[in-house]
């Protein structure tokens, strides 16, 4: 054949050619020219046409060069171009599925511009063939993400991010439960532990706050929208200063109760005010307001200050008894 490896050699070029052929006296032969019409057949075969009448049959080795100048893919068969990679404008989907939790897999990840951010979408469902999606249940993995560090010997895990789904979702539903937990791996490399989760509610935990204890006063926060501050006292952070105009009178209006609080299954009774008294008495510097300024609960640290005014008075009250008597 002088067709070979993509390179043609003609089948009388031991002799040079037809002119070398002449030379020797060898004259026009059929079969040497059917012989040489067959090779130039199955090199024209081989070639891919420009026009798209044909395609490769195999693996084409670019030979380190590349395709230049070429369309934006618009189907799932077409290689995307570098500026659909840099624009945001393309989407790339991974179909293969990976396996992530004790039933769930990775079905199709996307990749894509959502207009005001990047996003990546994760489909996850419990059947590991593409195409076919099989509802998640409760307590199935949805993600996890694991950050490795090398011990000497092997990658370990040293921080884990995992989504999980808590209660099976609602067929119709624009959401479904969901909850995110963040561990990390303990000094001594033996356990994780969970440094905060969020669950499906969006309670935030943080268990290892717990045994984290000091006798100082509590100095967090919480606002009505769920913000978290540092609660301060120095004069540096005041301004507008002014006598406390409550005291004895004020205090003597409050009514201290007990209660027992709701979604509390323990069935403790506690001690305390309610925010609407104080504030129908004007006492609105020590209550909290929610979003809609309706009472939602007491500054009971700031509380003291009302205390002490109280107890100035009295002191004066029975020091002007005292003044009296003597």
């Amino acid at each position: 054949m002088g067709w070979s490896g993509g390179s043609y050699t003609k089948g009388n070029s031991a002799t040079g050619g037809w002119s070398g052929d002449a030379s020797l006296g060898i004259g026009i032969e059929a079969g040497r020219h059917d012989t040489q019409d067959d090779d130039f057949a199955t090199g024209i075969d081989n070639c891919i046409a420009k026009d798209g009448q044909n395609s490769a049959t195999a693996n084409l080795p670019m030979g380190g060069f590349k395709h230049t100048n070429v369309a934006s893919a618009s189907s799932n068969d077409e290689y995307t171009t570098q500026g659909q990679l840099t624009d945001g404008s393309f989407t790339p989907t991974f179909l293969n599925p990976n396996y992530i939790g004790s039933s769930t897999f990775f079905n199709q990840t996307n990749c894509y511009n959502g207009g005001t951010a990047n996003v990546e979408q994760i489909n996850v469902s419990r059947s590991s063939t593409v195409g076919v999606d099989t509802a998640v249940q409760a307590g199935d993995v949805l993600y996890r993400h694991d950050i490795q560090s090398y011990n000497g010997a092997a990658y370990v895990r040293s921080v884990q991010l995992q989504a999980t789904c808590p209660v099976a979702p609602t067929s119709g539903n624009p959401f479904a439960p969901g909850s995110y937990a963040i561990q990390v791996g303990n000094a001594t490399g033996t356990a994780l532990l969970t440094a905060l989760s969020v669950n499906s509610s969006g309670w935030v935990y943080a268990p290892q706050v717990y045994s984290n204890t000091t006798a100082n006063a509590a100095n967090v926060y919480v606002s009505g929208t769920g913000l978290l501050q540092r609660s301060t006292s120095s004069l540096k952070y005041k301004e507008n200063i002014e006598p406390l105009p409550y005291g004895l009178k004020e205090v003597q209006k409050i009514k201290p109760v007990t209660f027992t609080s709701k979604g509390d299954d323990s069935g403790a009774r506690y001690g305390g005010l309610i925010a609407e008294d104080l504030h129908k008495q004007g006492l609105s510097e020590f209550v909290v307001y929610d979003e809609e300024n309706e009472p939602d609960a007491i500054h009971y640290g700031n509380l003291v200050s009302l205390a002490f005014k109280a107890i100035q008075e009295l002191e004066a009250k029975v020091a002007s008894l005292e003044a009296q008597i003597a």
